[in-house]
């Protein structure tokens, strides 16, 4: 995935931009910052500004009229948002990695899946509406 990824913040430099407004959802914040050095030194006349957060908080500002000549998003819905909104080329959509859903439990009460949740006295998920 980090080729990929690297590739297309290469091929970005739109006909020598002079600076590039990146949004960047937190989950690829780790790739995102190896790739920014190796970047900034190979291309020292090109400014990044990032902006790291949820994609749907990034899809909204892109909405509300922030730049953005790449946004990253971890939810295809929110690049979808943009295009029928037409705030986004559609044509221009590549997926650059997949996720699993994972459920971890402690080993004395091990978690396999949704079913299994109703045994548990403890739950924590992530924001289902983000």
């Amino acid at each position: 995935m980090v080729p990929v990824f690297a590739a297309l913040l290469l091929t970005v430099s739109f006909a020598r931009a002079e600076s590039l407004y990146l949004s960047i959802c937190s989950s690829m914040t780790d790739v995102y910052r190896e790739l920014e050095s190796d970047f900034a030194a190979g291309h020292p006349e090109v400014k990044l500004y990032s902006n790291i957060g949820p994609s749907g908080s990034l899809a909204k500002q892109i909405e509300q009229g922030a730049p953005a000549d790449l946004f990253i998003s971890a939810n295809p819905d929110w690049m979808h948002y943009l295009v029928e909104k037409k705030l986004m080329d559609g044509s221009s959509e590549t997926v650059l990695a997949h996720n699993t859903l994972v459920f971890v439990g402690p080993p004395d009460n091990p978690c396999s899946g949704p079913g299994d949740l109703i045994r548990l006295n403890r739950i924590a998920i992530g924001n289902p509406a983000s």
